[in-house]
């Protein structure tokens, strides 16, 4: 009988080992809060560590963390994993864990950097990334070798302290920062504060937090809030009426872009009457003519005169067509420059000489002379002063100014006052009164605002005359002059100087061109001075010209800081033009 075969038989058990983990997480112990009724009302919690309400922080990733990773062979990740949490372990001592690299000299401070036992690395099937790692650290650790003639240098790691050990940030912390906090929380994640700018330089970019927009509002809805505040501060303005006290600006006539204050009606002519900024001349106009202004735009430009003014010196002989066509040059030429006022010099039609002033005189208006510069004038839409000419008026002659405005008409004349006889041993000898007349009148005329008064040579030398000007409001005084050889480099920037200052106002004396072989050679030097005794312009002895910018503002400055004209006293002296006129033109 055969052998019965034996019966083995299997059983199969599915069991499942749980991983020991090496460093438990350990569990949070849950806490059991009591609570108490306080009353119907309200409720209190026993138990409870008061929360204390802390600046939102959102901290992020540090830079260059792949390549620390891979190429440093380091846990370059400075954050902690919420589900993980590993104690930092402390850097080995040791320098031959210290990453090197081959470049001379070694830095100060290093990082000290853990490196990984390398059988744990064997024992973990490695990745694509992992093996892709291996490889590059591989490659770069035979290129260390390869360059065995350089020395060592040690690269330091920077170690970001303020993040080291923090949370990294999940969703669910960017789901609890409120919307309109989202901003500052950022900022501070990157390691902002309060007071202090960002990046390296704190100084380049200035601390400021941002306003926040509204809620609900995307970008774009600050501007329109700024733009909303802006128009909410600024304050309707009061609509300007024409009454007493309103300032005004004059937009037509001579007095054109003059400002001034409304002082009174005349309703019976239907003007207004108006007390001008400059000068503080009252004048009558149509309402028509200005233009009422806030006192922001008056207190500005009330003071401010934009006036041009061209000083021409020149050669003057006895070929009086040619003088006039040179004379009328230099006009053109000042308009070219923008000129407001151009100005000749004494005796710019004839040589200077009492045996000339018959020859070359002419009557006033008739004359080629005038003809010429009414048209040069009106050409070029100028104030032209017309240096001096002889003038013949019946059996007399004049040593006299003209003045013509932008449309050519004559709108002053003025007759030298006091003739030019001297008489120094030796030196010179001249004798005016021999041919001329005196002129017994004073002119002065406005342009743009500014009030100027005219004198002729000789003049200067009268303070009185100069101060009577000053009393009618003048700005500025313009002297045609042509002094001589000997008073020339005495008086004659002394006196202009010493009117400037004694008076506050500018001065200007335009002489001609320096001829060596006249019978009379002037000095030349055409000469503006300011208010305050400055000489502004010379222009030395040859044919020329200059233009000239004339701020007013300095004749109200000086006046202001020295006031001298208030402090005269005219209970004990007074200077008086007795006879009370000022030349006209019918005159």
């Amino acid at each position: 009988m055969a052998e019965e075969g034996k019966k083995i038989s299997f059983g199969f058990a599915k069991s499942i080992k749980k991983p020991v983990l090496k460093n438990p997480v350990p569990q949070e112990e849950k806490k059991v809060d009591y609570i108490e009724c306080l009353d119907e009302k309200g409720i209190k919690v026993i138990g409870v560590e008061e929360k204390k309400d802390e600046p939102l922080v959102i901290p992020l990733l540090g830079s260059r963390t792949w390549h620390d990773r891979i190429v440093n062979k380091i846990d370059a990740d400075i954050f902690e994993s919420k589900s993980n949490k590993e104690k930092t372990e402390e850097p080995s001592d040791n320098p031959e864990e210290k990453s090197k690299l081959s470049n001379g000299n070694s830095l100060p401070e290093t990082q000290k950097i853990k490196l990984e036992p390398e059988e744990n690395v064997e024992n973990k099937v490695a990745t694509l990334e992992e093996q892709a790692a291996k490889e590059i650290i591989e490659e770069l650790h035979s290129k260390d070798k390869q360059e065995t003639d350089t020395k060592d240098l040690t690269l330091p790691l920077v170690e970001e302290q303020e993040l080291r050990g923090k949370e990294q940030s999940s969703l669910e912390d960017y789901e609890k920062i409120p919307v309109d906090a989202f901003g500052i929380a950022m900022l501070r994640g990157m390691g902002w504060q309060p007071g202090k700018g960002i990046g390296k330089n704190e100084k380049i970019v200035s601390a400021v937090v941002p306003e926040l927009r509204p809620k609900g509002m995307g970008l774009g809805a600050d501007k329109v809030t700024l733009q909303k505040q802006n128009i909410d501060s600024k304050k309707p303005e009061e609509e300007l009426k024409i009454e007493k006290g309103t300032f005004v600006k004059i937009i037509a006539g001579k007095q054109a872009n003059s400002y001034g204050q409304i002082e009174g009606f005349d309703d019976d002519a239907g003007r207004l009457i108006i007390k001008l900024a400059l000068g503080g001349n009252t004048i009558s106009v149509n309402e028509f003519m200005v233009q009422p202004v806030t006192k922001s735009e008056y207190s500005k430009n009330s003071k401010v005169l934009t006036l041009r003014l061209a000083l021409v010196q020149l050669e003057v002989n006895e070929a009086k067509v040619k003088n006039i066509e040179r004379a009328v040059s230099f006009i053109s030429n000042a308009k070219k420059q923008n000129a407001d006022v151009v100005t000749l010099p004494e005796c710019f039609n004839s040589p200077y000489g009492i045996q000339y002033f018959p020859k070359y005189a002419e009557k006033i208006t008739d004359g080629e002379t005038c003809r010429a510069l009414s048209k040069a004038a009106k050409e070029n839409n100028i104030y032209v002063i017309g240096g001096t000419i002889p003038e013949i008026d019946g059996d007399k002659l004049y040593n006299t100014c003209t003045v013509w405005a932008p449309d050519g008409a004559l709108i002053e004349k003025f007759r030298k006052v006091h003739l030019f006889d001297i008489d120094i041993p030796n030196k010179i000898t001249f004798r005016e009164s021999d041919s001329l007349s005196p002129g017994n009148a004073l002119s002065m005329f406005e342009v743009k605002g500014c009030k100027i008064g005219i004198g002729i040579c000789y003049d200067i030398r009268f303070e009185e005359m100069a101060r009577i000007y000053r009393n009618k409001g003048c700005q500025m005084l313009i002297y045609p002059a042509a002094f001589n050889m000997t008073t020339g480099p005495l008086h004659w920037s002394l006196l202009q100087r010493s009117r400037a200052n004694d008076n506050q106002l500018y001065v200007a004396c335009i002489s001609p061109a320096r001829v060596p072989s006249a019978s009379y050679v002037a000095w030349g030097h055409t000469q503006l001075t300011s208010p305050w005794g400055e000489v502004l312009h010379d222009l030395d002895t040859q044919e020329g010209m200059v233009v000239a910018d004339i701020d007013m503002k300095v004749v109200e400055e000086v006046r202001s800081q020295i006031p001298t004209f208030s402090q005269r006293r005219i209970d004990l002296y007074d200077t008086v033009w007795k006879k009370n006129s000022v030349q006209s033109v019918a005159e």
